[in-house]
This record gives structure tokens, sequence and C-alpha cells, in this order.
């Protein structure tokens, strides 16, 4: 297995991610950890949750593992971009 991001590698990706966020959308993303086995979830109000140690990425090099984090956090924040959660919360409360 390889090796894990330490939590100085982890709060530059959050802090790259978030500014690469909003450069793109102009709205300002809080970047969290996701809980396991969650990979990466959307939350309300601008969270976006990545997991930083999921085993879906642990055999995984450290560059790859960013990639593949870059690529969830970029599907996450399309949602908070696209997705329409209150119509999705009140269709699922019918």
């Amino acid at each position: 297995m390889a090796r894990k991001l330490n939590a100085k590698e982890i709060g530059a990706l959050q802090e790259i991610l978030a500014k690469a966020a909003f450069g793109l959308s102009l709205r300002r993303f809080t970047i969290l950890k996701a809980d396991p086995p969650e990979i990466g979830y959307t939350g309300m109000g601008n969270q976006i949750f990545l997991s930083f140690d999921n085993e879906i990425i642990a055999d995984l090099s450290i560059p790859c593992k960013i990639s593949v984090i870059r690529g969830i956090f970029c599907h996450e924040m399309l949602h908070q971009l696209l997705s329409d959660f209150k119509l999705l919360e009140k269709t699922m409360s019918t």
C-alpha cells in the first residue's frame, strides 16, 4: 500500500481546490473531509466533502491520488453549480 497524504498535504490540497473553484465559479467553497466509506459528496451551503484516504485510492501513488481527488472535486463542484437542491429536497419529501 502506498503512503497516505499527510495533514500538511491535505491542507494544501484543500486550499488549492478552494482557490481553483473560486477562480472558475466566483463562489467560495469549503472543502471538508468526508467520513468513510464516502469518497466525496456535496453538502448544503457551498460545502464539498472529499476523502483523502479512501480505500479506493489507497494503493495509488501520491500524484495519482491527487488526480483522483481533483476529479471527484470537479464532479462535486458541478453538483454545487448545477443541481437544484431545493427542488431535490422538495421532491424527496413528497
